[in-house]
């Protein structure tokens, strides 16, 4: 199969990628994609602020990175919170402008696209040449319940085709030893891309390329590791240039997080197995339990794409098979983070080797389950390869159609997401309360976000306002994703709502306002609401906006 006869490959592949994001196309400019619930993840608002605040700071030639209006006083470098940088770049500030959601959407759609493309090309430069079985293995990786989970809120993660370039240019620098020159700037290339997209996926795939390169050259000893400096120095050059919004930033160091913090973002063996709170089955409660999970263990592969993986796996050149094999079992290996979490948990007190490389300084990775999605995109390309030996052995014309035919529809079945969709509401309540305060407040949301607890109306209302320009007040700490040292002696300072100690550090920080969750406010005391009326009558430094349900 030559590359210039891929013209269907492209159509096969474009209508999968539209496929599941079909009920989007309704309302395209007005719709977001939702869970089961129908619900608007938190996060949906948080990504839609960022793209908008971005386009509306590029476009005001200003730092994009930079939100004043968060965080106050320090301000929030966007870059925390791992955002693609690159393909908000790329997106027309005035498409951006005038409906964030159409841009959001199109971001969704061109990763699902691109995510096919790359996975057939890497299938095909390790030896698949029937076209059948690189369109289906592409299919499948579109339709990965992993990607279909953080379509949904997290564009920074859904963008896999960027893991796929890796290990495509990485594959073609090792295949071609006599034109590595030009290889070596793929690999930059490459570098940068993925590096600008998120920090996250450049950890994984520079941790897994140490198994890739080291498995297929067969590096054995330190001293054979001089021999690829080059190749060294220039992903670490056109990582570099990619990484300079975050080595700039971290003139204030990020968090670190313990190994039981990062537990609730490791997968287990039975993420693997489980089908996607999405799919058909958990649609048509034919599932043996109640699958409620994070996006974060999500790792369900797909029992046909993971039964002709297995067959694959035999017929991927010796050359390229063990590679394979190692980024498989290292990527599922670093998944199940520092622990091995449930049903497993007899073994608990055994460490994996995450933790070692979380005590090596790395404790600001804590998504340990996104190894995963470099072992369900690896088990795709397999998957090609088994599909090509099945479809070689099928003699009769009408077999192979019949076959094919299923193999679509198997896929398509078992892992599609059923989305539900949803119109970003313009307005609430509290929004136009928010609108009214004048440039000077600073607003306080209790909890704060680093409790979740109110993570939902923060983020709405700063969106809403974002996007109807009339954002005026500051926010004090209202961003908690991979916080700064400031963030955590705040919360260290922050008591109870009652406390003394929580008074001060209000004022101390310029506080006017608060939006209290009426949770919280419930749970307190009779007295200690007193408590609070009475330093808000006494003091006169801020006073209680809203008391608002959170989910």
């Amino acid at each position: 199969m030559h590359l210039e006869n891929w013209g269907w490959t492209y159509v096969i592949i474009l209508c999968s990628a539209l496929l599941p994001l079909l009920p989007l196309f309704v309302h395209p400019m007005h719709t977001v994609l939702t869970q089961a619930d129908g619900a608007i993840s938190s996060d949906t608002y948080n990504y839609l602020y960022m793209l908008l605040r971005f386009a509306m700071n590029a476009g005001s030639h200003v730092n994009p990175f930079i939100d004043p209006t968060q965080n106050y006083p320090d301000g929030l470098d966007l870059i925390y919170i791992d955002i693609p940088w690159l393909m908000y770049w790329m997106l027309p500030p005035s498409l951006v402008l005038v409906s964030p959601t159409l841009a959001f959407n199109l971001l969704i759609l061109g990763a699902h696209i691109l995510t096919g493309i790359t996975t057939a090309y890497w299938a095909y430069v390790l030896g698949v040449r029937n076209h059948w079985a690189l369109r289906l293995g592409a299919i499948a990786a579109i339709l990965l319940p992993f990607r279909a989970m953080h379509a949904i809120d997290h564009p920074n993660i859904v963008t896999t085709q960027f893991v796929v370039l890796w290990f495509l240019a990485l594959e073609w620098w090792v295949q071609a030893p006599t034109q590595r020159n030009r290889h070596y700037y793929a690999l930059a290339a490459v570098a940068f891309l993925l590096a600008a997209n998120s920090f996250q996926y450049t950890f994984i795939c520079m941790v897994l390329s140490i198994v890739y390169v080291g498995v297929r050259l067969h590096i054995t000893r330190f001293a054979d590791i001089g021999k690829y400096y080059r190749l060294v120095w220039y992903v670490v050059i056109g990582g570099t240039i990619g990484a300079l919004p975050l080595l700039r930033a971290q003139q204030v160091n990020l968090r670190q997080f313990s190994a039981d913090e990062s537990r609730k973002f490791s997968a287990s063996l039975s993420d693997y197995l489980i089908p996607s709170p999405l799919s058909l089955w958990q649609k048509l409660h034919l599932l043996p339990i109640d699958w409620q999970v994070s996006s974060e263990q999500v790792l369900y592969i797909g029992a046909i794409t993971t039964l002709f993986a297995l067959i694959g796996i035999q017929c991927i050149p010796r050359k390229s098979r063990w590679s394979i094999i190692g980024i498989i079992t290292f990527g599922l290996l670093l998944s199940l983070g520092t622990r091995i979490n449930a049903p497993l948990q007899f073994i608990d007190q055994w460490p994996l080797p995450a933790q070692l490389l979380q005590t090596m300084g790395l404790g600001a990775f804590r998504a340990w389950a996104r190894f995963g999605g470099v072992v369900a995109l690896s088990l795709c390309v397999c998957a090609a390869f088994g599909i090509e030996y099945v479809l070689q052995r099928t003699q009769k014309h009408q077999t192979r159609f019949f076959l094919i035919g299923a193999l679509i529809i198997g896929i398509a079945v078992d892992t599609a997401p059923l989305y539900r969709t949803a119109p970003v509401p313009a307005n609430s309540e509290l929004t136009n309360q928010l609108a009214t305060l004048p440039t000077n407040a600073v607003v306080m949301f209790v909890p704060n976000v680093a409790s979740r607890s109110i993570a939902d109306t923060l983020y709405t209302t700063r969106y809403q306002l974002l996007q109807q320009f009339t954002i005026q007040h500051m926010v004090s700490y209202g961003h908690s994703a991979h916080w700064t040292h400031a963030y955590t002696q705040f919360e260290r300072d922050m008591r109870r709502i009652e406390d003394p100690v929580t008074s001060t550090v209000l004022c101390r920080k310029g506080v006017t306002h608060l939006v209290i969750s009426n949770q919280l406010w419930q749970r307190t005391p009779a007295f200690a609401q007193n408590n609070v009326m009475h330093v808000i009558a006494t003091t006169q430094y801020w006073r209680i906006i809203a008391l608002v349900d959170c989910k």
